[in-house]
């Protein structure tokens, strides 16, 4: 991962130092089971969930490289430290910190369980003292369908979570958005709604490719995501995500299996 950089803001913000400027986007992607999440957020921040806690802090730590000024983020440990005092050791360093104080964050989750989820709630904590940080949520679907997919199967603790992101969302200082991404017109079968079409993907099958077309929502809000940012943060373990899902993976290496996830539209 590269990344921006912009000019250091030498001031502290505070909600009436925030400038009316575009703000600097931060989108998440990740999978729904990154190792040592539960659905339970109790159990998920525990003092003995190891991994959770450190994925955690590289959250955060990421936030406060995007906001603070003289620090560096380091690529391989994900910890936040001084920058280099030296200044040739600070040129064409791209982990220096943004130092975005005064400009809104504005951080992209589509609320998945796993890392949407993780991302989501560490961002509306940390905007508790950092008022130009916001999340906002582009979804598969529109919000009172989503949860009612595949995606929380039914499961009231996941949904209960999902709730409670929602509304933190609306509770922001300054509100985010939560709507679903629509797919293009070409995929939205005649005759129905934004709506109805979205009621119907839930469960249906796409006519042409006979594959799940709730699978094409998930791709499209992933894609909008990506597309809008300024900066995509992947929480990602290659060699667990791409474990097979299906009988005829099982036969491919883990290369295989990639390339043919990313050539299928149909895998999110």
């Amino acid at each position: 991962m590269t990344s921006p950089q912009a000019p250091a803001e030498a001031t502290s913000a505070t909600a009436n130092d925030i400038k009316p400027r575009p703000p600097f986007v931060l989108g998440i992607t990740g999978n729904v089971d990154p190792i040592g999440y539960s659905d339970d957020k109790g159990t998920c921040y525990s003092n003995g969930n190891k991994q959770m806690i450190e994925l955690k802090e590289k959250i955060e730590n990421i936030l406060s490289w995007i906001t603070e000024s003289e620090k560096r983020l380091d690529p391989v440990t994900g910890k936040l430290g001084p920058a280099p005092a030296d200044r040739n050791s600070k040129s064409h360093d791209p982990w220096l910190s943004l130092g975005l104080k005064n400009t809104p964050i504005l951080v992209l989750s589509s609320l998945a369980p796993g890392a949407d989820t993780i991302v989501a709630e560490t961002v509306l904590e940390y905007a508790k003292t950092h008022p130009h940080v916001s999340l906002a949520a582009p979804l598969p679907f529109p919000p009172d369908i989503y949860e009612r997919s595949s995606t929380f199967g039914g499961d009231s603790v996941k949904r209960d979570r999902y709730q409670k992101i929602l509304k933190g969302i609306r509770e922001q200082r300054t509100p985010g958005f939560i709507f679903g991404v629509a797919l293009d017109n070409d995929l939205l079968p005649p005759g129905k709604t934004t709506r109805e079409a979205a009621e119907e993907d839930l469960t249906i099958n796409d006519p042409k490719f006979g594959e799940k077309r709730r699978h094409l929502r998930y791709r499209a809000a992933g894609e909008y995501i990506a597309v809008h940012s300024d900066l995509l943060l992947a929480i990602y373990d290659e060699a667990h995500d791409l474990l097979p899902n299906k009988e005829e993976e099982k036969g491919k290496t883990l290369q295989q299996r990639k390339q043919d996830r990313i050539a299928n539209i149909f895998e999110a």
